[in-house]
């Protein structure tokens, strides 16, 4: 039973990090069509108001991706407190098994 606790929290830790680096991409790859956006803004000769419309919703996104990123990290932090907690209960199950 601990060992699948464990084994759970050892493959929620993976997800996390895979989310975090899909997140990371997410904003690496906003900020490259914020950056697109404004170049064509200028060279299109679209009015400023609408390129600051772009980069709003874009800038969203990014603060959304970050959140993201953030709650990666907590869960993260959560799956390795769940796997010190199952090893400390498995260490206690252990002594009560040896001394009854």
């Amino acid at each position: 039973m601990i060992s699948r606790i464990d084994e759970i929290a050892g493959s929620i830790a993976a997800e996390v990090a895979q989310q975090t680096a899909t997140t990371s991409d997410i904003g690496r790859n906003v900020n490259q069509v914020a950056a697109s956006a404004k170049s064509v803004a200028a060279d299109t000769g679209h009015t400023s108001a609408q390129a600051h419309m772009v980069r709003d919703a874009l800038m969203t996104m990014v603060n959304i991706a970050q959140s993201t990123a953030a709650g990666a990290t907590e869960t993260s932090s959560a799956a390795g407190e769940l796997s010190r907690l199952a090893t400390l209960l498995d260490q206690l199950v252990n002594r009560y098994k040896l001394s009854a």
